[in-house]
C-alpha cells in the first residue's frame, strides 16, 4: 500500500482492487485506524511505501506470512492464521461505527482474495 492511498484529513483510505468495478475502493477510517496510519506513517521513513521492506527488490511487502509470524513471536502470542481475523475485524468495524454495508463490502473483497476462482458480485457470496 502507497502512503497516496491514505486521506488521514478524511479518515478515508482506497484500495485497489482489479475485482471492483472501478478498480478502487474508497474505505472510511475510524478515528483508531487513523491513530494507526499516521504512527505507520512516521515508522515507514521517507519512501512511498506505507509498508516499506529491505528485503524486496520492490521495495515493499509483498507478503505478511514472516511480518506475522515475527510479530505474534515477538508479542508471546501463540501462533493462529491471519486469516482468522477476518470476524474479529468486522465485528470491531461495525462496533466502531461503521456501516454495515462497508462492512459488508469489505468482507466480500477479502473473500474473493481468498477464494482467486471466485466471484463476488454478491454480499451473499461471504460463506
Amino acid at each position: 500500500m502507497r502512503k497516496g492511498q491514505i486521506n488521514l484529513a478524511n479518515a478515508k483510505a482506497w484500495v485497489c482492487d482489479s475485482k471492483t468495478e472501478n478498480g478502487v475502493a474508497e474505505v472510511p477510517l475510524t478515528p483508531i485506524a487513523v491513530t494507526a496510519f499516521q504512527n505507520q506513517i512516521s515508522l515507514a521513513g521517507p519512501g512511498e511505501y506505507l509498508f516499506p521492506a529491505r528485503r524486496s527488490a520492490e521495495g515493499h511487502q509483498k507478503s505478511v506470512k514472516r511480518a506475522w509470524r515475527t510479530a505474534l513471536r515477538r508479542s508471546g502470542v501463540p501462533y493462529f492464521r491471519i486469516y482468522d481475523l477476518r470476524s474479529t475485524y468486522a465485528t470491531r468495524l461495525s462496533a466502531g461505527g461503521v456501516a454495515d454495508e462497508w462492512v459488508t463490502q469489505l468482507r466480500c473483497r477479502i473473500w474473493c482474495r481468498l477464494h482467486e476462482n471466485a466471484r463476488c458480485n454478491h454480499p451473499l457470496e461471504l460463506d
